[in-house]
């Protein structure tokens, strides 16, 4: 649209009427949705003027009243009508005198009414969008025990405004601008100016703007043009659909970026620590999350290890396993055709495809599909002679803990294929080799200039409150260490 703006138009709309109008019809050609609207005052004949705008991108009802019946109805003055109409007569919240071609076509596609009239060079953009929305509900991905339920919806206002309820301060900022040669997708950078770090920040805006990109459908657009290490499985930058955490973020010192059009929220910088990390860990019991946390961080250690681990005991290493569970390996394993390696890489396949068919079905078919599909497989299987009874329990357990992170289900899967690998090729010493690998690449990742594991292996208790322990709010009274060196201290409740 902006190459045609720019091609085929002039740059700026004149003072006659029917000119002007014939430069929007040809933009908008074979495009049936854009309302073209001639209004007549009942008090001046010689009165012309043209109101334009996209059926279903605007509120009606806001045209009707605000704009159609006051120009229709009201006695219009011979002079000073731009002003008059601005000041007096058209009754919307937000308007604007504009004589760019390009941006008047924006306002029309972004839900703005445009009124063009004879004599006043330009048009006024009239603030009247509207249209259908979603409802502010709970998110499906990140249900919660406790704590706010709202989620972010498709419309950025919205969002916004969700984030405005919950810091209520003019030190909050939102940056807007357009990505996107077709879409012309809005995005909104948001941060509190006193605490951000003025580099992060920097460095984050220098990468939007290096975005050349014909469109901007979701937020994970931006993700992959703007994310440190593309090749890398670990996530850094982080996804949210709840304003709630998005809001945390921001009073840490992070910077939130919001798409219109979609309900995820990025939030960066990203830290290793924060795929173990939960909204419902601040709604309860420091304890009792403490406790949670830690099983999070077992579960995705196990859903890692235990196949590669299985594979080198059973391949390599039987001198470690107890005699009886041995002989019971042993029994098991004894009329099955194929390798441990095939068995763990047959229930691993089977898992992933229960699981994503019971992540595309309706929710409830869904269920009882993942249910019931791995109880009949995994008896068939086993009874057919196809895998062990021993490694059905073991896929069991894996899958059941990947459940537990989420947010590294991409990343857990390569770094189990990767051990498996190694495990079947030289046993627990490619387990500690695979390991050796994933750790070297975890240091060497940075988000946004911040170190990945960023808080782990710290000497204080202030850069340890929140990792792989929950201490108690009066005792987290420092932000993390990428925040401005003099802002850091957010709390000073004393116990």
């Amino acid at each position: 649209m902006g190459d045609e703006i720019k091609n085929n138009s002039p740059e700026y709309f004149g003072a006659e009427l029917e000119s002007n109008i014939e430069i929007v019809r040809s933009m908008f050609k074979n495009d049936d949705t854009v309302v073209f609207r001639q209004v007549t005052n009942l008090y001046r004949s010689d009165f012309k003027c043209y109101v334009i705008f996209a059926d279903g991108m605007t509120d009606n009802i806001a045209i009707n009243n605000n704009v159609v019946r006051p120009l229709t109805t009201t006695q219009l003055p011979a002079a000073r009508l731009s002003e008059e109409l601005i000041s007096n007569i058209v009754t919307c919240g937000e308007i604007a005198a504009e004589t760019l071609v390009e941006k008047v076509i924006r306002g029309i596609l972004k839900g703005d009414t445009v009124l063009f009239t004879q004599g006043i060079p330009g048009a006024l953009l009239l603030n009247t969008k509207g249209g259908s929305v979603r409802s502010v509900t709970e998110p499906q991905t990140e249900k919660n025990l406790m704590g706010p339920r709202d989620g972010f919806t498709e419309q950025m206002t919205v969002n916004i405004s969700l984030l405005r309820r919950r810091i209520q301060t003019s030190d909050l900022k939102f940056e807007l601008q357009n990505i996107g040669l077709r879409t012309n997708t809005r995005v909104c950078v948001i941060y509190l100016e006193s605490i951000v770090n003025k580099n992060i920040l920097e460095e984050l805006k220098r990468r939007l703007e290096k975005i050349d990109i014909d469109a901007v459908l979701d937020s994970n657009y931006l993700d992959e043009c703007i994310k440190d290490h593309p090749y890398s499985p670990f996530k850094t930058i982080g996804r949210t659909e709840k304003p709630d955490i998005a809001a945390a973020k921001i009073l840490e010192g992070r910077v939130v970026i919001l798409v219109d059009g979609t309900p995820i929220a990025l939030t960066v910088p990203y830290l290793f620590v924060e795929n173990f990390q939960s909204n419902d860990d601040y709604y309860i019991n420091y304890i009792f999350s403490t406790i949670i946390r830690f099983l999070r961080v077992l579960g995705c250690f196990l859903t890692i290890v235990l196949p590669a681990v299985y594979i080198a005991l059973v391949n390599f290493h039987h001198e470690m396993i107890p005699g009886l569970l041995l002989i019971n390996v042993a029994k098991s394993t004894a009329n099955i055709p194929l390798t441990s390696v095939m068995e763990v890489a047959i229930m691993l396949i089977l898992f992933e495809l229960l699981r994503e068919t019971g992540v595309r079905m309706p929710s409830a078919v869904g269920q009882a599909l993942s249910i019931v599909g791995a109880l009949v497989f995994g008896q068939a299987a086993i009874s057919a002679g196809i895998v062990s009874n021993i490694i059905v329990i073991v896929m069991a357990l894996t899958g059941t803990t990947t459940l537990l992170v989420p947010r590294m289900n991409g990343a857990v899967i390569v770094c189990r294929i990767l051990l498996i690998i190694f495990a079947g090729i030289i046993g627990l010493f490619g387990v500690y080799f695979g390991f050796m690998l994933i750790f070297i690449h975890l240091l060497s990742i940075e988000s946004f200039g911040v170190f990945y594991l960023t808080g782990f292996g710290a000497s204080t208790v202030q850069r340890t409150k929140d990792i792989f322990v929950r201490l108690p709010m009066w005792m987290q009274k420092d932000r993390p260490p990428f925040v401005r060196r003099d802002k850091r201290r957010r709390s000073n409740v004393e116990r």
